[in-house]
Order: structure tokens, then C-alpha cells, then sequence
């Protein structure tokens, strides 16, 4: 009695688990199918093409097309994929979403243009799914160079791998880029080393980072520049503005001048976004687009610091400049430009340098000694201030006439 028991508790048991792949074959496809209808409710297009199920395995096999409404990136129409899932039938599973990118149709390029940046990208571009909503993905792209249509160069890259988060509005983005060059494969090369970004974009706000090394070869000459750091935030909005700065430890020219510390800032506020839209959208800008632009007004700074500069292993000192230019909101500028009326810009530019650079900056631009002339120069500090206001220019405080 006791050994019918246990053969029949054996027999149950042995049961259980053959049964099991089937059960749970079941649960997972029906959660999977529940996933597919979410992300159609989304707007995502998915056609299956393969559903094949073993004891232990599932494979199926989708074309999927994700609109711009979903990807959240006013640069692209639509990205095409080819997704495979395949799971074991088992409790203890790991679903894995294998894919190729197939297609990526860009806002702005022309039908041709479109064609040819597929032909480059198409199956070079491979991701693995880490969450099976499809909101985080891991991806990679195949080692590529191809030339440029009508010239000697090339363009080539290695190693390019990231993260993409993205869910409801929020992108969260990492790229990694160990080689990017372009060559005529004779006497040119640039090239950009260890290019690590992030990016998040919510909202309407974007922000990044990135850091690089990049050097240029011309024949046996060669500029480095090292540690390169560029951070970004942009808003978008119907006056949208933008923040770039840039620092670099050192620029190496031929190993005969040198370059340390160097800051460059740049910032555009109150750019008219419905106008500037369209022109990044137009292949060939129009011109009275462009006026039109220009007639809503915009406020730009940039500023330029280099710490140390040598050459030859000469000190030279150093560069710190600020240019402002605010354009006021104006109607008829075309016509105030043909009459030589800059009555609607004001600009200021301040440099602080030393004398060394000064006679630099002289020779190459002879049209400077006037303006440097009349700058102050104290304790061997080159300071020269313009200012542009009601189209009158003034040195250091004092009007030019």
C-alpha cells in the first residue's frame, strides 16, 4: 500500500512536471501578447512573422515600426526593426528581445539621401532588449567605414555600443564610440578617441555630456588635443534657448605650440523656435526665412578663455574674450540692412590679453591695430572693450568717429 502510494505520488509529480512547459508556454505568450497590445496601443506597428513553440522553447519573429510620436525625436519619421523573442517554457525564465535596425527614415533629407544613409546603416545596427516592454535597450553597431560620394575621404568607426531608456517622454541615453575617423587614406586623418556621451531629454529639455580625446594627422604632422569635455542643455520652446560649453586640457600644434586650459562658452536665448524649425527642416534655407528670423529678436554670448599658450617654448600668456550681440525685435530689417541701419543690433566685445599676443593678433588681422590703439594697457594686460549700440561704435568708453 505504501509503495502504490508513493509510485502514484511519483507518477503525479512526473506528471506536474512534463506539463509544466506546456502551462507555462501558455501564461507566457499570453503575457506576451498582452505587451504587444500595449505597445500598439502606443502607436507601435508590429507584424508577426514566425510563432514557433518546442517543449522547452518559444521563438517569434516581429516586423516592428516605431513612429516619431513614440520615439519622442522630432529628427525622425520612423525607425523599421526586425525583433526576434524567444523564451523557455519553464518557470524560472529569461524572455531575451533580439533585433536589427532594417530602416531609419530622417525628417529633413531628401527620398535619395534617405536611401543612402540606409545602405550604410541597414543590419549594422544590432540591440538586445533588457526589459520586455521594450523601454530599455542595449545596442550595438557593426564596425563600418564607407567613402563619401565624389571625394577621396572615408568615414569609419569601431566599437560603438549604448544604453537607450525611453518611457513616456523621458530619454535616457548612453554612447560609447572607442574609433571614429575620417582619412583619404594618403596624407589626412581625424580622428576621435574614447567617446563617452549621456544624454536625458524630458519635457521638452535636453541636457548632455560627453568627453573625448581627437587628433589630426596632415602628412607627418600631427595636432592632439586631449580631454575634451562638451556639456548641453537646450529647452524647446516657442522662444527656445540653448547652452553649450566646451573645456580642453591641452591642444598640441606639431608639437611647436601648445594650448592648456581652455574654456569655450556658448549661449542662444530667445531664438524664435516656430521659424528656426523650418529652416533646419529645409535642405535650402530660404532667405526670407532667415530675415524673418532674425526679425523676432534673439540674444547670443560667447566667451573664450586659454589659461597658458606657448610657442616655440616661448610663453605668450593668455586669452579671455566675451562677445554679446542682442538683436532687438524688428520689422524691416532687409531694408535697414540694404541702408547700412544696424540701429536694431547691439553688441559688446571685451578681450584681455597680453602684449605678445597682441602683435599676434595685429599681424594677422592688420584691420585690429586701430581698435588696439586705443586700448588700456596696464601691468602688461592688453584690456580692449568695443561696444555697438544705436550704430555707433565705441573704444574703451570713447565714441569712434
Amino acid at each position: 500500500m505504501k509503495n502504490s502510494k508513493l509510485l502514484v505520488m511519483f507518477i503525479t509529480f512526473a506528471i506536474m512536471i512534463a506539463i509544466t512547459p506546456f502551462i507555462f508556454n501558455k501564461l507566457m505568450n499570453a503575457k506576451f501578447n498582452q505587451m504587444l497590445d500595449n505597445l500598439k496601443k502606443e502607436g507601435v506597428v508590429i507584424k508577426e512573422l514566425k510563432s514557433k513553440s518546442t517543449y522547452l522553447t518559444t521563438d517569434r519573429v516581429f516586423d516592428v515600426e516605431v513612429p516619431q510620436k513614440v520615439l519622442g525625436d522630432n529628427g525622425i519619421k520612423y525607425i523599421k526593426l526586425r525583433v526576434e523573442a524567444v523564451f523557455k517554457n519553464l518557470p524560472v525564465t529569461d524572455v531575451k528581445f533580439f533585433g536589427k535596425v532594417k530602416k531609419v527614415e530622417l525628417q529633413g533629407l531628401s527620398v535619395k539621401d534617405n536611401e543612402k544613409l540606409n545602405s550604410i546603416i541597414k543590419d549594422k545596427i544590432e540591440f538586445l532588449v533588457v526589459t520586455p516592454n521594450f523601454k530599455t535597450y542595449k545596442y550595438k553597431v557593426f564596425d563600418n567605414r564607407f567613402s563619401i560620394e565624389n571625394t577621396p575621404y572615408i568615414i569609419g568607426y569601431e566599437g560603438v555600443n549604448g544604453v537607450v531608456y525611453a518611457k513616456s517622454g523621458l530619454i535616457k541615453e548612453t554612447t560609447n564610440i572607442p574609433k571614429f575617423y575620417l582619412s583619404d587614406n594618403k596624407n589626412f586623418l581625424f580622428q576621435i578617441n574614447s567617446l563617452k556621451e549621456s544624454s536625458v531629454s524630458e519635457a521638452n529639455v535636453s541636457k548632455s555630456t560627453a568627453n573625448m580625446n581627437a587628433f589630426i594627422k596632415i602628412k607627418d604632422k600631427k595636432v592632439l588635443i586631449n580631454n575634451i569635455n562638451v556639456t548641453s542643455v537646450s529647452e524647446i520652446a516657442k522662444r527656445t534657448s540653448g547652452i553649450v560649453k566646451t573645456s580642453i586640457s591641452e591642444i598640441n600644434i606639431f608639437n611647436q605650440a601648445f594650448l592648456k586650459n581652455i574654456n569655450v562658452d556658448f549661449e542662444i536665448k530667445n531664438l524664435y523656435y516656430p521659424i528656426f524649425q523650418k529652416l533646419q527642416n529645409n535642405p535650402k534655407p530660404d532667405e526670407k526665412d532667415v530675415i524673418a528670423l532674425l526679425e523676432k529678436g534673439l540674444n547670443i554670448k560667447y566667451a573664450l578663455n586659454i589659461k597658458d599658450i606657448k610657442v616655440k617654448n616661448k610663453d605668450l600668456g593668455f586669452i579671455d574674450m566675451n562677445l554679446k550681440v542682442n538683436m532687438k525685435p524688428t520689422q524691416g530689417i532687409k531694408e535697414k540692412l540694404d541702408q547700412k541701419n544696424f540701429d536694431f543690433v547691439d553688441l559688446t566685445f571685451n578681450l584681455k590679453t597680453t602684449p605678445e599676443i597682441e602683435m599676434i593678433l595685429m599681424n594677422s588681422i592688420p584691420q585690429s591695430a586701430f581698435a588696439f590703439a586705443a586700448a588700456d594697457k596696464k601691468n602688461g594686460i592688453i584690456d580692449l572693450q568695443i561696444e555697438f549700440k544705436n550704430n555707433e561704435v565705441y573704444i574703451n568708453g570713447q565714441k569712434v568717429k
